[in-house]
């Protein structure tokens, strides 16, 4: 993974990483969350908002849990700002994880499914 950019990601105080969901599988979020801990030179760690659907799932609801992530809700982005946490979001969905590989870095229409408030 090629990071550009971690520069703008502050060093302390809360912050809002919004991304793009490319691929067939979520592995993106991970990525993301691993290049911004192993890249930053004060090793933060990225909290990811994630569908409710992930903590309905048996094995991803205990590995989302352990890295951190929380459900997308507008009281959970607000309350990990407040604490001073880097927050992480996809607008996109689901939907931006089923896209064909020529559209990867295309932004499908937000709507239900992903979470923007």
């Amino acid at each position: 993974v090629e990071v550009k950019g971690i520069e703008n990601i502050p060093s302390d105080g809360g912050a809002l990483i919004v991304a793009n969901h490319s691929g067939t599988l979520p592995l993106d979020g991970l990525m993301l969350q691993v290049a911004v801990h192993d890249n930053h030179p004060a090793e933060r760690h990225l909290r990811l908002l994630a569908a409710d659907l992930v903590f309905h799932l048996p094995v991803v609801n205990e590995l989302a849990r352990k890295a951190g992530h929380t459900l997308a809700c507008a009281e959970d982005a607000q309350r990990l700002l407040e604490m001073g946490e880097i927050v992480g979001v996809m607008p996109e969905g689901f939907k931006g994880i089923g896209k064909p590989f020529g559209e990867r870095y295309k932004l499908q229409r937000f709507g239900r499914g992903g979470f923007v408030s």
